[in-house]
């Protein structure tokens, strides 16, 4: 919350006269979460982009254990959401997708990164069962 009140430059108690609400509030904060996700280095091939953009997410979400729960529930559509978007979509288009499948795809990239982070925020550690059902899903042909 700090860091907010520092961005908009106010006393932290003075938040919530910046927000309409405080769904609005801690949609601010989680995507405040997301400013330490770099963009994937564009030499990188498109699914790499997109795999190291996911994991990057998903990592910095968890370093915010408060904050992890609404960004699964809510995924940040400020700033940094919207690059990571962005960034996103351009790694689906240069793998060929036409724009309307591009952005389905994305949508079932955020619905799948969501479900991860709720997992991990219900098991209160990194769950290894998600590892485990990567590793299934790896060795299918």
């Amino acid at each position: 919350m700090r860091r907010i009140a520092t961005e908009l430059n106010c006393d932290p108690m003075a938040l919530y006269r910046h927000f309409a609400n405080r769904e609005a509030l801690l949609d601010a904060v989680a995507d405040l979460a997301l400013a330490d996700v770099a963009d994937p280095d564009p030499r990188l091939p498109w699914d790499e982009r997109i795999s190291a953009t996911a994991h990057a997410v998903r990592d910095a979400a968890l370093r915010h254990p408060g904050i992890a729960a609404h960004i699964a529930a809510r995924p940040p559509l400020g700033k940094h959401g919207r690059r990571l978007g962005v960034s996103l979509l351009a790694a689906l288009s240069e793998a060929g997708l036409p724009p309307v499948t591009a952005v389905q795809t994305l949508q079932t990239l955020v619905a799948y990164l969501a479900s991860s982070l709720a997992m991990a925020v219900q098991a209160g550690v990194r769950d290894e069962r998600w590892a485990q059902a990567r590793d299934v899903v790896d060795q299918l042909p």
